[in-house]
C-alpha cells in the first residue's frame, strides 16, 4: 500500500511538471506522463485543495464558506473531462479520452495559480471580465486556449485538423459553458447583512416622498426671476445615485462654483440622492427634474438665458441614467426621457452635460442648434472615477476643477476638458473613454456672448470687493 502510495505520489509530482513545461509550450511526450485513474482522483483533489485555499486568501479579512463552490468545481472537472472526450471523438482518436483527460487535469491546477495571482491585481473574476482591465483576461484566456491546443495536441497527434478540432472542442465544450455555469467559489468576502439593513432602517420612506412637494415648492419661492438685457445661467445639478459619495460631492461643488464665479446664486438648484442628504436637498428624482425645468421655464427668458444643466450618475449600455437611492423605489432616465422634460419647459439654449458611462448615446436623440453636449463617455465606452472616497470622477474634475474654475468659455473648456480625461486615461492605462462634444450653432454664438460677460461679471465683481476690503 506505501508503494502504491509513493509510485503515486511520485507519479502526481512527474504530471504536474509536465504541466508546468506545457504551460510555456514545451513539448512533452505522452509516455512521460504517469497514467492512472488514481492520479484522475489525486490532480482533481490538488485542484480543490487550491481553489479550497485560494479562494480564502481572496475573501480575507472576512472569509465566509460557501459550500456551492463544490458545484462549481464538480461543473469544471466535468466539462473537462466531457473536452477530453469530445476531442477523441473529432480526432478519431477514442481510446485518447482518458490520457488526454489527465493531461488536462496536470495543467489545471496550475491555470488556477496563474488567476490567482493575476485575479486580484487585474480586477477580473473567474470566468467573466469587465471594466478597463478585460485585455488582462483576454489575453490569459487567450493563452488558455492556446495551452490546451497544445496538450490535446500532443495527445491525439501534431497536425492543422487536430488542432482545429481541439480548439473548437475547448471553446465550445469548456470556455463558454464554463462562462456562464460557474456559481461560486468556496469562500467569498463576508457581508453584514444587518449592517446594510440597519443602514436605510431609518429611512422613513412615505416622509421622503411628501417632502418633495416642499422642496419644490421652496425651490420655487426662492428661485429668483430672469434680469432684461442680462444673459443668465440657470443652474440643475443632478447627481442621482445614492450608493457613491462622488455624485454628491460633483453636485454641490459645482453648484457652488457656479454660484460664486457664474452668477447663477438665485438661479440654481442641486438634486441629490445620497442618504447624508436626505433631509437637505431635494431627490434627483425624474419628477423632481422635470418640475425643477417646467418652473425655469417660466422665469427664464428663452432668447437671452441659458440653462446649464449637469448630470452625474452610473449609466448603462442601453444609456438609461441610473437613478438609485436605497430603500426608495425611482425611475431611471434616458434620452427621450430627457428630450421630452427639455422641450416641455420651453428653455431654448441649453447645455447640457452627462457624466456617465456610455453617456455618449445621450447626444443623437438631444442635439440641435440651440444645444452644446458634452457627455463623459463615447456611446459604447465606461468613464472613470466614481467611489465613495473620490472627490470627482475624471470628467467632473476636468470640467470643473481644471477648466471653469479659470476659463469663462465654454466651449475652449469642454475641449481642453477632453484633453486633459485622455492624457489622465493613457497615463494610467485606461481604455479611452472617448468624451464626446456637440456643439449647435446657435449655442455656440450665445456662449461666445455669454463669455464676454461672465468675464465682465467676474472683473466687477473684484474691484467691488477690493473697495469693500
Amino acid at each position: 500500500m506505501n508503494k502504491r502510495l509513493g509510485t503515486e505520489m511520485n507519479g502526481l509530482v512527474c504530471n504536474l511538471r509536465n504541466g508546468c513545461r506545457i504551460l510555456f509550450f514545451q513539448r512533452t511526450d505522452l509516455d512521460e506522463y504517469h497514467l492512472s485513474h488514481d492520479q484522475v482522483f489525486l490532480l482533481a483533489s490538488l485542484y480543490s485543495v487550491f481553489t479550497f485555499v485560494g479562494s480564502y486568501f481572496l475573501s480575507l479579512p472576512k472569509p465566509e464558506i460557501n459550500i456551492i463552490g463544490l458545484a462549481t468545481v464538480a461543473t469544471q472537472l466535468f466539462a473537462i473531462a466531457l473536452t477530453a472526450y469530445v476531442i477523441s471523438r473529432l480526432s478519431k482518436t477514442p481510446n485518447a479520452a482518458f490520457p488526454l483527460y489527465i493531461v488536462l487535469l496536470s495543467v489545471w491546477p496550475l491555470f488556477y495559480l496563474v488567476w490567482l495571482m493575476l485575479g486580484v491585481g487585474t480586477n477580473f473574476s473567474l470566468w467573466e471580465f469587465y471594466g478597463d482591465q478585460k485585455y488582462f483576461y483576454i489575453l490569459y484566456n487567450i493563452w488558455l486556449l492556446a495551452v490546451v491546443a497544445c496538450a490535446a495536441a500532443h495527445v491525439v497527434g501534431f497536425n492543422a485538423k487536430n488542432i482545429a478540432k481541439c480548439i473548437a472542442a475547448y471553446v465550445l465544450v469548456l470556455a463558454i459553458p464554463l462562462h456562464y455555469l460557474v456559481v461560486g467559489q468556496f469562500w467569498h468576502l463576508a457581508y453584514d447583512y444587518d449592517a446594510f439593513f440597519d443602514k436605510y432602517a431609518s429611512v422613513n420612506q412615505e416622509n421622503t416622498y411628501y417632502r418633495q412637494f416642499d422642496f419644490i415648492d421652496d425651490f420655487k419661492i426662492s428661485t429668483l426671476p430672469e434680469r432684461p438685457g442680462i444673459s443668465d445661467i440657470y443652474f440643475a445639478g443632478f447627481g442621482s445615485y445614492g450608493e457613491q459619495d462622488v455624485f454628491m460631492k460633483e453636485v454641490k461643488y459645482v453648484k457652488h462654483l457656479f454660484d460664486e464665479r457664474y452668477d447663477t446664486k438665485g438661479r440654481s438648484v442641486a438634486l441629490i440622492n445620497n442618504l447624508k442628504t436626505i433631509d437637505q436637498y431635494p431627490l434627483a428624482s425624474k419628477n423632481n427634474l422635470s418640475m425643477v425645468l417646467d418652473h425655469f421655464g417660466t422665469l427664464l427668458n428663452p432668447d437671452e438665458d441659458v440653462l446649464f444643466l449637469y448630470l452625474t450618475s452610473h449609466g448603462s449600455k442601453k444609456h438609461e441614467l441610473s437613478v438609485d437611492l436605497m430603500p426608495l423605489t425611482l425611475n431611471t432616465i434616458d434620452p427621450d426621457n430627457l428630450k421630452q422634460m427639455l422641450d416641455n419647459s420651453g428653455i431654448k439654449y441649453r447645455v447640457l452635460l452627462v457624466s456617465a458611462c456610455y453617456s455618449g448615446g445621450f447626444i443623437a436623440p438631444l442635439k440641435n442648434e440651440y444645444t452644446l453636449i458634452m457627455t463623459a463617455s463615447a456611446p459604447d465606452k465606461q468613464s472613470f472615477g466614481c467611489g465613495n472616497k473620490s472627490e470627482f470622477t475624471y470628467f467632473g474634475k476636468a470640467v470643473f476643477e481644471e477648466q471653469l474654475r479659470t476659463n469663462y468659455n465654454f466651449i475652449d473648456a469642454f475641449g481642453k476638458s477632453i484633453e486633459s480625461i485622455s492624457a489622465r486615461e493613457k497615463n494610467e492605462k485606461h481604455e479611452p473613454s472617448n468624451p464626446q462634444l456637440f456643439v449647435g450653432e446657435k449655442i455656440k454664438e450665445k456662449l461666445e456672448k455669454l463669455s464676454h460677460e461672465l468675464e465682465k461679471f467676474n472683473r466687477n465683481k473684484s474691484v467691488h470687493l477690493g473697495a469693500n476690503q
